[in-house]
């Protein structure tokens, strides 16, 4: 419909973002449908990332109260909050009582109930089950500061909010599954949302699944993942964009990680550098800026697609961005569990391309092997063997025997993709069972920190590579293993990125 950097218009944002802004400035609302609460009114506060409530009862309420076991779970059901013209309905899962504190005075003994509310809906929203297809826009606050969409192929757009007209670059349009999505960011005062809208109409599952693949696939290449808060709204069309219905939804926090792995900023990741090396890097950078080019809408479809299709991937992301934030005991752990978990969805993706992935190299010939294991098979027949359960430990083991190791599989993918692994990159794979037997390839944790810190991020980094590599993507990518190479050499800084 237009070309990288047209023109483009987006509307029916300001009505979204006072939709936002009404939920999140819920202070007291009025509850229909609770029946200890009598249509009292609940006061609210917006609080790591739920609306918590505080009701107090008198003493006398409280046994009634307790009396009828108000507070079992068949007992909390679905209810109303109404807040000057507008109506929430809460569902029966959508809340619960979390604490419950006593209070006295001279007059009088009190109850305060506490209850968490963890989604609301407004309007005629679907359910999950619902086959209609609509057009609709998913909005979240980013608590962490804008994002960086100048790495990316970025499109233009325009947006109202009040009286002043808003010209942004901040948008990217994906295709998965054969539909459009636009992503982009709006700002209103002081706050900043991430958005995410379907070109063509979709189903409620539908578009939550490719929500989910864009967040979690955008957020691995910039290594944070914004969740938090959903506020997900039904549209009257596509043109006018206009909601009449609206859920909102608390989700997991967003997850940070500290390592990059794409950036078109060469100043960003060789400035750090030039202290610990004594080196000026300002020609370098200028040379690096000019060979370092924008990751294009084609490759980040590709890989939200991948996770689309893989919820395994999704997992595998997590872990990665995640791991970071762990510590180097953990890192290792986790990130060869990401790193067995590419590896296995691998084929699976490569059969759906039409590819076929080689088998890796077994140990003996197969069919040298084959007459070996004959010999062998031979030979315990002829044994005093006599229990079925230790033939079938012995025929286990021979079916296991002349299979590539470990490490053999874990690396064999990335020949398969082209990616040349250096010495100690291979070496690295090979730690996947140290870790995963939860011992570390370092004897002294303390000592050895930098040797443990190395073997992370270089962890981290073949786990990147086989995703952007299977996304399709050309170009240079970061090592974050060179800054912490133990010898301050200068040539460092022309390894600090990696063309793949």
């Amino acid at each position: 419909m237009i070309d990288g950097n047209s023109f483009y218009v987006i509307n029916g944002v300001e009505t979204c973002l006072d939709g936002v802004e009404a939920v999140r400035g819920l202070k007291a609302a009025r509850c229909e449908g609770v029946e200890f609460m009598a249509e009292s009114e609940l006061l609210l506060s917006l609080e790591e990332r739920m609306f918590r409530g505080k009701y107090e009862m008198s003493w006398e309420e409280y046994r009634w109260f307790d009396a009828n076991n108000l507070n079992g779970e068949e007992n909390i059901r679905a209810f109303d909050l109404k807040a000057e013209d507008m109506r929430y309905r809460v569902p029966a899962k959508g809340w619960f009582i979390n604490r419950q504190g006593f209070s006295a005075d001279s007059s009088r003994v009190a109850l305060t109930i506490g209850l968490v509310i963890d989604r609301f809906t407004r309007g005629d929203f679907p359910t999950d089950v619902c086959d209609d297809r609509m057009y609709f826009r998913y909005m979240t606050p980013m608590a962490g500061g804008k994002l960086n969409f100048r790495d990316f192929a970025f499109r233009c757009f325009g947006y109202t909010v009040g009286n002043s007209w808003n010209w942004s670059t901040e948008r990217l349009r994906l295709r998965i599954s054969d539909v459009d999505y636009d992503m982009y960011v709006v700002s209103k005062d002081d706050a900043s949302y991430l958005c995410i809208d379907n070109v063509e109409a979709l189903t409620l599952r539908q578009f939550s699944k490719a929500v989910t693949a864009v967040l979690f696939g955008f957020g691995f290449v910039i290594q944070r993942i914004v969740l938090d808060e959903e506020y997900l709204f039904v549209l009257d069309g596509r043109e006018h964009g206009m909601p009449t219905a609206m859920r909102y939804m608390a989700l997991r926090e967003s997850i940070s990680g500290q390592y990059c792995i794409f950036t078109t900023n060469a100043y960003s990741v060789l400035k750090p550098m030039d202290k610990s090396l004594a080196t000026d890097v300002s020609a370098l950078t200028e040379e690096w800026s000019a060979r370092l080019t924008p990751m294009s809408e084609g490759v980040l479809s590709t890989l939200c697609q991948m996770l689309y299709d893989h919820d395994g991937l999704i997992n595998a992301v997590t872990m990665i961005v995640e791991s970071s934030r762990a510590g180097l005991e953990v890192q290792g752990a986790v990130l060869s569990v990401a790193l067995e978990a590419i590896n296995q969805i691998i084929p699976a993706i490569m059969e759906e391309r039409g590819s076929v992935t080689s088998e890796c190299q077994h140990p003996m010939d197969p069919a040298r092997w084959k007459r070996l294991r004959r010999q062998i098979e031979k030979m315990v027949k002829g044994s005093d063997l006599s229990e079925a359960e230790q033939r079938f430990f012995i025929d286990k083991k021979l079916n296991s025997a002349n299979q590539p190791t470990n490490t053999d599989t874990l690396t064999a993918p990335f020949s398969q993709l082209g990616i040349s692994l250096a010495d100690d990159e291979e070496k690295v794979a090979e730690y996947r069972n140290t870790f995963l037997h939860g011992r570390l390839p370092v004897r002294n944790v303390i000592g050895e920190a930098d040797s443990l810190y190395l073997i992370c991020l270089k962890m981290h980094h073949l786990c990147s590579l086989l995703l952007l590599k299977l996304a399709g993507f050309d170009g240079y990518i970061v090592d974050m293993s060179q800054f912490s190479s133990p010898a301050p050499d200068p040539q460092r800084l022309f390894s600090v990125f990696r063309h793949i």
